[in-house]
């Protein structure tokens, strides 16, 4: 038997960690199992990992497992379906052992949109402008929230002191505003 597991939620350029596990279920009076070939649909010829982990050659009860990385490309299929087959031979015979097992990791499309206002009319110097932040959260359905890493901005710096709350954690479709002043100089 053998059993894929990997990460039920990824996107493109996460390493996604599979795991693979073998196991001998065959009766106690069995021969032990001789790994013969094990492929993957996502992950291509397995046998060396297989190997590196004591997989080629299974006495009856007996298990194995490994992992192999997997790094998310762009226009991974959505979800991001593989099948691992795993293929052996009792020892001293010929017969054809087989099993596969499939895994399904939905990837998401994370997305943010920025928007910057200000009153259009002109101000001297020493004038309050008030610009308004709009932080929207466009990802895809299937996102987890984003959390604010950072916010700045070219003219004002460092903005996360007066972002509210709200920008901290941002679920898909929800968005969170503020203000911030700034005085003009004869610079400006």
């Amino acid at each position: 038997e053998i059993v894929k597991e990997g990460p039920a939620l990824s996107k493109a350029t996460d390493v996604a960690t599979y795991k693979f596990t073998i196991t001998n279920t065959g009766s106690n009076d069995s021969p032990n199992l001789i790994l013969a070939s094990i492929d993957d649909t996502l992950q291509g010829d397995l046998i060396t990992e297989a190997t590196n982990a004591g997989c080629d050659n299974l006495a009856p009860g007996d298990f194995c497992t490994f992992d192999v990385d997997y790094t998310v490309q762009v226009g991974d299929p959505d979800p991001l379906d593989s099948t691992v087959t795993v293929h052996y031979n009792p020892l001293g015979f010929p017969n054809d052992i087989t099993d596969d097992d499939s895994e399904s990791t939905e990837l998401f499309q994370p997305a943010v949109e920025v928007t910057k206002t200000a009153d259009p009319t002109s101000v001297l110097e020493g004038d309050t402008v008030t610009y308004t932040y709009v932080i929207t959260n466009t990802g895809s359905s299937d996102s987890p929230n984003l959390i604010m890493d950072s916010i700045n901005d070219d003219k004002l710096g460092n903005l996360e002191a007066d972002a509210p709350a709200a920008c901290d954690d941002i679920a898909v479709g929800d968005s969170c505003t503020f203000d911030v002043d700034y005085i003009t100089t004869h610079n400006d």
